[in-house]
């Protein structure tokens, strides 16, 4: 196990996406906040590359949850002005008592 319950300490929104169309027949994608869950956030690793005149960074976490029902790539974590973009879900030890997510650093869309 790599983590406990005590080093859960980071409170995260857990959001999902909606898409809404407008009048024009175009569409739109928002995020609401579906639940408050605790994590534990652990980085993972920090790259930098240039590309195209352009510096791009990569960073890697993996967090921890409490295993939630339907929490999938789709969603998004939330932390202070962080998200963190779901790339994997992986259920430890398949007991339904923890979630693995390896996700990856991006900026609010």
């Amino acid at each position: 196990m790599a983590t406990t319950i005590g080093k859960m300490r980071y409170p995260v929104q857990l959001q999902s996406a909606t898409r809404t169309t407008d009048a024009g027949g175009g569409s739109a994608e928002s995020w609401s906040t579906v639940a408050t869950i605790y994590a534990d956030i652990k980085p993972l690793n920090a790259e930098e590359s240039y590309r195209q005149g352009v510096i791009q960074e990569s960073v890697t976490h993996e967090i921890y949850v409490r295993f939630r029902a339907g929490l999938s790539t789709s969603n998004s974590l939330v932390y202070e002005s962080r998200v963190f973009n779901i790339k994997g879900v992986l259920n430890i030890d398949e007991r339904d008592r923890y979630l693995k997510l390896t996700c990856k650093e991006g900026v609010a869309v």
